[in-house]
């Protein structure tokens, strides 16, 4: 990677490893990247994969082992005192003081920042704005909701404009209409307004895909499994596309009108033998695809728990239970089969 290809963040061959029990253990095994203004770089991972340590090295945190760090030409080990005045922090966990307001807490971080007296206001003002923080301006943040307190993270980051922004899993504990505010903010600081540069840490691919321009998914060991555009890593990587689908709740008449279809008692209350059930609904002519699931390694193994369970010891379970399975596996074998004149494969994960 050259020196001069990105201007606001460049991490070059980071490492860190650690001494556990007179072994070596590698954290971050060899990673680089860079960014420039306008660009949001995502990186995913599960938990214990790198993503903190790697988060944290740009705070100077930590040390790296091997590798530099640089923010705008400043090498963040040798010249932190300089670099941390251009980056903005949003940590993993609220660091907030419970019985200052949000409008206090915003011109303290204003100050520490170093935005001048007369500019003061005017950033605090677009922080509450940008957040949708004016209800809440003089509440004390010990008493805001969880999302509420996530905002005032990311608003105590972005005030003042820094060129770079570290957001680390953001809208954790968001409910999803707030997420999708959140993600909103975060696309309009570092895609609209082109003034920063941010760096992100999810386990979300959604999310990721909605705000990065580029994203990394480190996997344990600290490796680098893949980088760049996500439509890149989706068409080298991506095996396919996932669909959840939720199927109606079965009305009682509907189940009853399904039981005697099949040759059942229609009184869905009483209890029958399992597997002469199965057998007449096979009799029948329902799907022998659906009935091949009612064994314990199948989608149908509640229904022989319930069987095996049965206190009088006659393998016996309740008809509505046996006539709910059934109408909800036939509605989704549907799916699957409309699914399979689309695609050239098809498969149940759940």
């Amino acid at each position: 990677m050259h020196e001069n290809t990105y201007d606001v963040i460049r991490v070059s061959n980071f490492s860190k490893t650690y001494q556990r029990n007179c072994s070596t253990v590698r954290a971050v095994q060899n990673v680089s990247f860079g960014l420039d203004y306008g660009e949001c770089f995502a990186l995913l991972g599960v938990n214990g994969a790198g993503k903190s340590t790697t988060f944290k090295s740009l705070t100077r945190d930590i040390v790296p082992t091997t590798g530099e760090i640089h923010i705008q030409n400043f090498d963040v080990q040798q010249e932190f005192t300089s670099a941390r005045k251009l980056i903005g922090y949003c940590p993993q966990y609220d660091a907030i003081f419970p019985l200052m307001s949000v409008e206090e807490h915003l011109y303290y971080y204003a100050r520490i920042k170093g935005i001048h007296s007369k500019r003061m206001k005017m950033a605090v003002e677009k922080a509450i704005s940008d957040l949708s923080l004016q209800e809440q301006r003089k509440k004390p943040s010990g008493t805001l909701s969880g999302g509420n307190k996530r905002k005032l993270s990311v608003a105590m980051a972005i005030i003042g404009n820094p060129p770079i922004i570290l957001l680390d899993e953001p809208s954790a504990g968001m409910d999803p209409q707030a997420r999708r505010f959140m993600w909103q903010v975060v696309e309009k600081i570092s895609q609209r307004d082109k003034k920063s540069a941010v760096i992100l840490t999810s386990h979300s691919m959604e999310e990721a895909e909605a705000l990065s321009t580029k994203l990394g998914i480190m996997v344990r060991g600290g490796i680098f499994r893949c980088f760049g555009p996500s439509q890149h890593v989706k068409n080298k990587y991506g095996v396919g596309y996932e669909i959840e689908v939720k199927v109606r709740k079965s009305q009682y008449q509907e189940l009853s009108q399904l039981a005697t279809e099949l040759h059942l008692d229609s009184d869905l209350q009483q209890r029958i033998n399992l597997e002469a059930a199965v057998a007449k609904c096979e009799q029948a002519g329902f799907d022998s695809a659906i009935l091949s699931q009612v064994r314990k390694d199948g989608v149908g193994e509640d229904l022989v728990l319930e069987a095996e369970s049965d206190p009088d010891g006659a393998g016996q379970v309740r008809l509505q239970n046996l006539m709910s399975f059934l109408f909800a596996q036939r509605i989704g074998f549907r799916v699957i089969n409309f699914l399979l004149g689309i695609f050239s494969q098809v498969e149940m994960l759940e």
